[in-house]
């Protein structure tokens, strides 16, 4: 993907061709982040539950 974004590598050349991106995990990490983070605010009395 990098390679097609800078323009190192030609993307699509037609319509019926795709470009897959496969991100698996990133969502996951962001969930589990903002799951701590949302405990620590109610800890701190920053939040309510």
């Amino acid at each position: 993907m990098p390679d097609v974004l800078d323009g190192t590598i030609r993307g699509r050349e037609t319509d019926n061709e795709r470009i897959l991106s496969y991100n698996i995990g990133i969502a996951l990490h962001d969930i589990v982040f903002a799951h701590h983070l949302y405990n620590k605010l109610i800890e701190e009395g920053t939040i309510k539950s």
